[in-house]
């Protein structure tokens, strides 16, 4: 499900992109409300299908009491779990640095509007692949191999990006196009093992409860990281988000060298 959904976010910003080519760039969201529309009358049939447990409805306050609770018991779980949770968060406020100022920073570097649809169709072909990887590779990969190298794939992608963006000539943008592949590859690897990992180490009873914290605390990362982007885009050069997030994944490939414990007896196997 996954190569699939990936496929159709490669598609789709093809399709944009070949649209701007033969049409204004305002019809393209008069196509995309029509599509919508259209799609729209398909749910009815398809809700109509799902059956959904009744179960009651959480205050707010019953809410918020979960996200306490689960924050506080995140100093009893197992260190392998901490250091997962730790990194997704870390990966979110790197993602979240440069990525809502990638289409500015393609105009500023004189690039075209397909040019922005061709770097999010690699990112989106990136992720495909790596999930293909972990379905077809030959060895089951663990899910602290899949964290480490989903890093490491991230990290050598965005310092390439550093380098090209402070780089004094301006490289081609397929060279853009296949960083921003690895970038997927990297980043959809440290997804399926954060997942594997998620699931296999945190106690069943506090599974939720676990999980919405920390959702909570990425998403933090996701509305905080982009506030710090434009501060460097401001203060410095608008390449300045891409080396800061350079740094920042670097430091996020030390820390899973060394943050796992005895990876090999307590994780199971990645399917």
């Amino acid at each position: 499900s996954s190569v699939c959904d990936q496929t159709s976010k490669i598609a789709t910003p093809l399709v944009a992109g070949a649209l701007a080519v033969i049409m204004a760039s305002q019809r393209i969201f008069l196509v995309a409300a029509v599509l919508t529309f259209f799609a729209s009358a398909f749910l009815p049939n398809l809700l109509s299908k799902i059956s959904v447990e009744n179960r009651p409805h959480k205050s707010l306050i019953e809410f918020y009491d979960d996200l306490i609770l689960g924050f506080r018991a995140v100093g009893s779980l197992e260190r392998n779990l901490i250091a997962t949770m730790f990194l997704g968060i870390g990966m979110s406020l790197t993602l979240a640095i440069y990525d809502p100022h990638l289409a500015a920073f393609l105009k500023y570097s004189e690039f075209d509007a397909q040019a922005f649809s061709l770097v999010v169709s690699g990112t989106a072909g990136g992720a495909a692949i790596g999930a293909m990887i972990v379905r077809l590779a030959p060895t089951k990969l663990t899910a602290v191999q899949l964290i480490r190298s989903g890093i490491i794939v991230f990290s050598t992608a965005i310092a390439g990006v550093a380098i090209a963006a402070t780089s004094s000539n301006s490289p081609s943008i397929f060279v853009y196009v296949a960083l921003w592949t690895l970038n997927g590859m990297g980043y959809e690897l440290f997804l399926i093992g954060q997942g594997v990992n998620m699931q296999n180490l945190c106690p069943k009873n506090v599974l939720g409860r676990i999980s919405s914290s920390s959702r909570s605390l990425q998403m933090l990362a996701v509305v905080t990281g982009p506030i710090i982007g434009a501060w460097l885009i401001t203060t410095q050069t608008r390449a300045w988000p891409f080396v800061v997030a350079a740094g920042l994944s670097i430091a996020l490939v030390f820390v899973s060298m060394i943050s796992f414990k005895d990876a090999s007896q307590v994780q199971r196997r990645a399917t």
